[in-house]
């Protein structure tokens, strides 16, 4: 059996899983998700259920308190064989995961957001990674217009993270060039009154999805998607909204020394080195 720690917020879910399916299809295994970590958190809930995954069972285990952590640890290093993210290698899932062979089950334990996990099984992911409940009309609407007029996603995220910089918005708009004319930017954030003055500095027409409905995050995702063009922050969520969408014609991304990584070897990678200031 393969075992993958479930954690964090929907994007990093996300990856969660893949690894897991990812290294479970290799192995002919069977895969379960443990969400001990998002079960137990005030901050985070468990949205994987929210698509078409393909698992063979959950487990969680109550840790809220000092006792529970340690039995969770200790029951997890002597049942499992616990194999944590390396981040030096290029390609961690043949390098740290499918090269060990033990007789205990695989426990996966890591952030594991390498691409080379979800090229191995694209298929089948985009194929689960499409929601399981109808959306709102609202919602559905919205992704019929973002989809079919020129629209772009744009992406400001803060936070738990620090925002990138006006000047990456703004490179990223200059390579988008006279296309930029009559294109309609979408704008989603967790910082709604610093992307408020990110557009009303950048002076493009924007709309702000905040303003047109509630929507849920896989709603949002899937809206982040229907976007033509996309301008991510250095964020999961935006990320994952533009793995899923392959109709794309352009996406925009911040720099990362793991770019060969995380990014698909098409996408802009804009010269931001998260030491600048905001302006």
């Amino acid at each position: 059996m393969v075992i993958v720690k479930i954690g964090d917020g929907l994007g990093n879910q996300m990856f969660n899983y893949v690894c897991g399916y990812s290294v479970a299809k290799h192995d002919n295994d069977t895969l379960l998700l443990d969400t001990s970590d998002v079960d137990n958190s005030t901050l985070r809930t468990y949205d994987l259920d929210k698509f078409n995954i393909d698992f063979t069972d959950r487990e969680s285990f109550t840790n809220k308190g000092f006792f529970h952590k340690v039995y969770k640890r200790l029951r997890r290093s002597l049942k499992y064989n616990v194999i944590y993210e390396s981040r030096t290698e290029n390609c961690p899932c043949v390098l740290d995961v499918y090269r060990r062979k033990f007789i205990r089950d695989k426990y996966l334990h890591g952030y594991f957001q390498n691409l080379c996990y979800f090229k191995t099984c694209k298929e089948d992911i985009m194929r689960q990674f499409t929601p399981k409940e109808p959306f709102s009309a609202k919602a559905d609407e919205l992704i019929h217009r973002f989809a079919t007029e020129n629209t772009c996603s744009v992406h400001v995220r803060g936070g738990d993270i620090k925002p990138l910089s006006i000047k990456y918005y703004k490179d990223a708009l200059d390579k988008i060039g006279e296309a930029k004319k009559d294109m309609r930017f979408i704008v989603f954030s967790n910082v709604r009154n610093l992307a408020e003055e990110y557009i009303k500095e950048l002076g493009v027409d924007a709309e702000f999805i905040w303003d047109l409905g509630e929507f849920t995050d896989i709603e949002e995702l899937f809206l982040m998607k229907a976007c033509r063009r996309h301008i991510l922050s250095d964020s999961t969520f935006s990320r994952w909204a533009a793995l899923l969408d392959e109709k794309s014609e352009e996406v925009f991304v911040p720099f990362s020394p793991d770019a060969d990584k995380i990014y698909m070897p098409e996408w802009i990678m804009e010269e931001y080195d998260g030491n600048e200031e905001k302006r």
